[in-house]
């Protein structure tokens, strides 16, 4: 029953970037907007009562540092926001390179998996009863979304910037993701670039033209979605083999909640809580040693969490905490969605489809809002709109 607290090289060092982060971004408060920095200030209030109760009901260095490690992971994604708006702002950084780099990690996390599955190094995704393998990445899920979201980069780059090296890139690492087997992997490789060709077809901006649109409908659209069918018909053929899957699948079709029976469990348990703990949390050491009491302890999984970033977030944190942090997504998207509809800025499209998986993700199968790894590399996106809508209200254009 306690809670297993092992420090990886990946948590020292994300935590380091936190708390440097969250320094030079104190440091620098007088140059954040005032309404940012009373977004961070309620964001770092709004969990300590939880954490006090934490803590005092569970005295130890284990709960300290458990507490520390699940906020920061939470905040990791508004942090680094304002890091790179900073960076950005500071050394006038362009849209288009942040989409490079972002595109060159697709390269690198999905070559690196295709290599993986081919050479059996690693793990398999679900174990032997199902197709896939995550090599020696950590959660499945983390590693779906993040290349999910960084495939929005690909597909756009490789639309706007035709190379035939950099698509081929962009073919090994479509297999490499969809050889994950998750459900999140098959339906972004299919969805995703049906979705960026949309937005693109009703664009405009100095990098897309006319004779862009053009060369896409005629040329590069075809191309991209006979790859994404073959990904998905291969991938398909895969995971028919076993029923473990199957049943996944077919539980998503019938418009079930993947996670319904693990939300039902956090129902029951929020409905046994006071009030007022439901307003402000009792923090994450309390949360999963009390949602695990509703698991059934001779279960191989022994989950201590729901697994869907809301009903965590409002377990360990309240209600307080929980709106808030999703206001912060959900008005970033919206002005996302104002700025592409209004200025046609394909930068704009692109983030508004990536912070809507994003989101989506979150609320379907968690591990994005409460994970670093996804919060980290859409914070990137959301710093290049938030510092592009400046850019466009001095340019009628619209040009980021």
């Amino acid at each position: 029953m306690g809670i297993t607290t092992s420090i990886s090289p990946g948590t020292v060092i994300r935590g380091g970037v936190f708390i440097l982060s969250l320094m030079l971004i104190m440091l620098s408060y007088r140059k954040l907007p005032m309404k940012w920095g009373f977004l961070l200030f309620a964001l770092l209030i709004l969990p300590i009562p939880g954490i006090i109760i934490s803590i005092a009901d569970n005295p130890s260095l284990a709960t300290i540092f458990l507490e520390f490690q699940t906020i920061s992971k939470i905040l990791f994604g508004p942090v680094m926001i304002l890091l790179f708006v900073f960076i950005i702002e500071k050394w006038n950084v362009s849209a288009d390179i942040v989409m490079k780099y972002i595109e060159y990690s697709f390269y690198l996390l999905g070559i690196s998996l295709l290599l993986m599955q081919l050479l059996d190094i690693g793990e398999k995704t679900y174990g032997d009863f199902a197709s896939g393998s995550k090599g020696i990445f950590g959660p499945q899920n983390d590693i779906s979304l993040s290349l999910g979201l960084a495939m929005v980069a690909s597909v756009y780059r490789n639309i706007v910037r035709f190379g035939v090296a950099r698509f081929i890139l962009m073919v090994f690492s479509i297999f490499g993701f969809v050889g994950i087997g998750t459900r999140t992997s098959l339906i972004l490789i299919i969805v995703m670039p049906v979705t960026v060709v949309i937005m693109l077809l009703f664009s405009r901006s100095e990098q897309w033209k006319q004779h862009h649109r053009i060369r896409l409908l005629i040329l590069i659209a075809p191309l991209f979605m006979l790859v994404m069918l073959y990904a998905g018909y291969y991938t398909y053929q895969q995971i028919s083999q076993y029923n473990y899957q199957v049943a996944k699948y077919e539980k998503l079709s019938s418009g079930t909640h993947p996670r319904e029976d693990l939300l039902d469990l956090g129902w029951k348990h929020l409905d046994y809580r006071d009030m007022a703990l439901n307003v402000f949390g009792v923090g994450a050491t309390n949360y999963r040693q009390d949602i695990y009491k509703y698991f059934d302890a001779e279960k191989e999984h022994k989950k201590r969490t729901v697994e869907v970033d809301w009903m965590d977030l409002l377990g360990q944190y309240g209600l307080l905490f929980t709106i808030l942090i999703h206001a912060v997504a959900l008005a970033i998207l919206a002005r996302a969605i104002w700025y592409w509809s209004k200025h046609r800025d394909p930068i704009f499209g692109l983030g508004a489809i990536s912070i809507g998986i994003y989101l989506g993700h979150s609320a379907l199968a968690g591990h994005a809002l409460t994970s670093p790894i996804t919060s980290g590399l859409v914070s990137v996106t959301c710093a290049v709109l938030l510092a592009g809508q400046k850019r466009v209200a001095l340019d009628p254009v619209g040009v980021v």
